[in-house]
């Protein structure tokens, strides 16, 4: 993936990155509402469990541009039950959304029997970078 900024006060160099999947859409959002975009590049892997990834940058008070965080699952056990892909990503009210099927332990790959799981995230200046944290958790 290529991205190429332009306006930026202090840096405009070329982001060039390998994507760990194929890219089904971007969208550029202000989650922390300061006035200066990010972009949120969703990636889907190959195989059956279609396992979702993000690609995510956001602008540095329109000097520069650094990549945005978000935890793996693993980080949070209780998340991560049930899970086995078919991610979705969306901007919805300043939050990105990851939406998965929960699967119950004999349900197939494609017969997810559990609901489904939603899990927003705010994004937050960490100490070096930007970080989404986990806001909420909602199974349905």
């Amino acid at each position: 993936m290529q991205i190429q900024p332009s306006g930026l006060a202090v840096d405009n160099s070329e982001i060039t990155t390998e994507l760990d999947g194929t890219a089904y859409l971007a969208e550029m959002a202000d989650l922390d509402d300061d006035g200066w975009p990010e972009i949120y590049v969703y990636v889907s892997s190959a195989g059956s469990g279609s396992y979702g990834s993000l690609a995510a940058y956001a602008v540095n008070k329109g000097k520069s541009i650094t990549p945005i965080y978000l935890p793996p699952l693993q980080h949070s056990p209780e998340v991560i039950e049930g899970y086995m892909g078919h991610d979705k990503f969306a901007v919805v009210d300043n939050r990105l959304i990851r939406s998965f099927p929960i699967y119950r332990k004999d349900d197939s790959n494609a017969a997810p029997g559990g609901g489904t799981r939603q899990l927003l995230y705010r994004l937050e200046r960490g100490e070096a970078s930007w970080v989404l944290q986990l806001d909420r958790v909602v199974d349905e």
